[in-house]
């Protein structure tokens, strides 16, 4: 399994980790995963009393947590194989209460590491993705997960302008 990550399905829920999410109660989740060589994948979803299994083509999947803690884990399946489980941990808030988005604590002087770069249109309930078709005037959202010895970022051959991020390739 290459990865398995979370996303709020609403845009503007702001800057989350893949893999630990903090939202409002009731908001959607979507799921997203990629593998290879695998024949389908199997979600453990805490809110359902089986593991739903999708075949390998299938690459993403919306959830509504049903309770303060949950605890996604998705395992790739190829014949009798089975990956190791990756997972996807989404804490829940009532509306207007103030909470602290999970943080990664890092050791100090880690090399640089950029684990994911997406891009996805603005208001689209498609989760975003490494490549996107986009016609002029569309507005994007960039996210990203870089850890270490981290202080700059730029996009090299871009000119990204917006409320949070603005630059020029490097």
């Amino acid at each position: 399994m290459q990865k398995f990550s979370g996303a709020p399905k609403d845009p503007d829920a702001g800057t989350q980790l893949p893999d630990s999410l903090q939202v409002e109660s009731g908001q959607k989740i979507i799921l997203a995963w990629a593998v290879e060589g695998a024949d389908s994948v199997e979600l453990t979803d805490p809110a359902t009393n089986a593991p739903q299994t999708f075949d390998a083509k299938t690459s993403s999947f919306e959830v509504t947590p049903g309770s303060d803690t949950q605890t996604y884990s998705l395992v790739a399946i190829s014949g009798s194989q089975r990956s190791d489980p990756k997972a996807v941990q989404v804490s829940t808030h009532p509306a207007g209460h103030s909470y602290s988005p999970h943080a990664q604590v890092l050791p100090p002087s880690q090399p640089p590491q950029i684990h994911f770069f997406n891009v996805g249109k603005k208001g689209s309930t498609t989760a975003a993705t490494t490549t996107l078709d986009a016609s002029p005037g569309d507005m994007l959202v960039f996210s990203w997960e870089v850890e270490g010895d981290v202080d700059t970022l730029a996009v090299a051959d871009g000119d990204l302008r917006g409320d949070r991020l603005s630059g020029r390739g490097t």
